[in-house]
């Protein structure tokens, strides 16, 4: 090898090495991601190209929706107050039961407006009437509530409920609504202080709960809980990656609050998991942002149809854990010198092979395996730091060249 070869491999390899290890950072900081949303963009992407390839179908199986919209919001005992009216979420628990659900999930946060164990006076009636109805409907139908963890002090504290946990039924559990800060990974357990003992306690999501709740009403003897991956998730206080369901496939099944409580039929609701949330705009009908949105490989969804897709996934076994980070640190490193030794050998198509190995050998784990390989994304900057090379080289020829020519004119004149 001579020595412009060897300072070019050098280069080549303290480049890819940089641009691996700091892309690595860049795509794991949940700080950058809040900064730059064109790389949550990113992401999101190659995750829908890898995930969406798998032959796994991502038809609703389990999840009715059901939208308390701005018709039923904005009209009627909502009539668009915030805390939601607790008498018409317990008129639609009741009507869910009555209609043959599985299980009745509901998406709402119940935190006091104080936030003291004890909620105001003036919601202490319509108070009464939910915990009444939660009640009677969990004497035959699990019910599944939710609570909301605070950072605080470097760590999660559970806000109060309305109920606290022992002031339930035994058929009535709770699980906490935080979304993961990659939004392609599914809620697990998170440790959090307790909101009476103040204890640190492992808090299952609010999607766990509802899948635990109804493998138990519906007898299945393989438990989501107790699979591998999901054990050494929460073991090591991770998340999983999800396979989600585009809102539009939600949709066929979903149904509105007032078409709960009022048609003659709601035949969908039998031996399902209906889950009740809201999408309604913030300001009015039609009127302002929707009250929860959130970007996820299968687009913009509602709050409710995030967890409704992690319920699915994780009932359907489509998920999967990380692939080790070092494992993909090395895998990136490998792809990258020999993107550069191909770059520099002027080997068109294996440059080309080269790109299309990352999203091969990620299908290739998720379909297989259930790992999924976030590397796509640091490797990608080796080949875009050679396209950005190859264009500065092409310029300087190019001026190179018409300086020359410049130069030869000016002697023939």
């Amino acid at each position: 090898m001579n020595e412009s070869g060897g300072m070019r491999w050098t280069k080549g390899f303290a480049v890819t090495v940089a641009l691996v290890l700091g892309g690595t950072i860049l795509f794991h900081s949940s700080f950058v991601r809040e900064q730059l949303p064109w790389l949550v963009a990113m992401q999101l992407w190659v995750h829908r190209v890898v995930t969406s390839a798998t032959p796994r179908s991502r038809d609703v199986k389990v999840v009715t929706p059901v939208e308390i919209d701005d018709g039923a919001f904005w009209n009627g005992p909502p009539s668009g107050r915030t805390p939601t009216n607790r008498r018409y979420l317990a008129d639609l628990i009741q009507k869910a039961a009555d209609r043959g659900a599985a299980v009745v999930a509901l998406d709402f946060r119940l935190t006091t407006a104080t936030n003291e164990l004890k909620d105001v006076p003036a919601y202490a009636t319509e108070n009464a009437y939910l915990l009444a109805t939660i009640e009677n409907v969990s004497a035959t139908t699990p019910v599944v509530l939710t609570t909301f963890l605070v950072a605080e002090r470097g760590e999660w504290r559970r806000a109060p409920n309305i109920f606290t946990d022992g002031a339930l039924p035994p058929n009535v559990t709770v699980g906490h609504l935080n979304m993961p800060d990659d939004l392609r990974h599914i809620a697990l357990a998170m440790p959090a202080r307790d909101e009476t003992t103040h204890e640190l306690k492992s808090i299952p999501s609010f999607a766990e709960r509802i899948v635990a709740a109804y493998e138990s009403a519906a007898h299945l003897h393989t438990r989501t809980s107790l699979k591998s991956r999901i054990m050494l998730a929460t073991r090591n206080h991770e998340f999983v990656y999800g396979d989600f369901i585009t809102l539009e496939t939600f949709r066929n099944d979903a149904v509105t609050s007032t078409e709960l409580l009022t048609a003659g039929n709601v035949a969908c609701c039998r031996n399902r998991v209906v889950l009740i949330g809201g999408t309604w705009h913030e300001y009015g009908p039609n009127t302002g942002p929707f009250i929860d949105r959130f970007s996820s490989p299968a687009g913009e969804l509602p709050g409710m149809y995030m967890h409704a897709n992690y319920v699915e996934a994780l009932l359907d076994d489509r998920f999967s854990v990380e692939l080790p980070t070092g494992f993909a640190i090395i895998a990136d490193i490998f792809l990258g010198l020999a993107l550069y030794s191909s770059y520099h050998k002027k080997r068109r198509f294996a440059i080309i092979g080269l790109c299309a190995i990352p999203f091969v050998f990620g299908y290739v784990l998720v379909a297989n395996l259930g790992i999924f390989a976030d590397a796509v994304l640091p490797f990608s900057l080796c080949f875009v730091h050679l396209l950005v090379e190859h264009e500065l080289h092409r310029r300087s020829s190019s001026s190179a060249v018409e300086f020359t020519r410049a130069l030869n004119a000016g002697g023939s004149s």
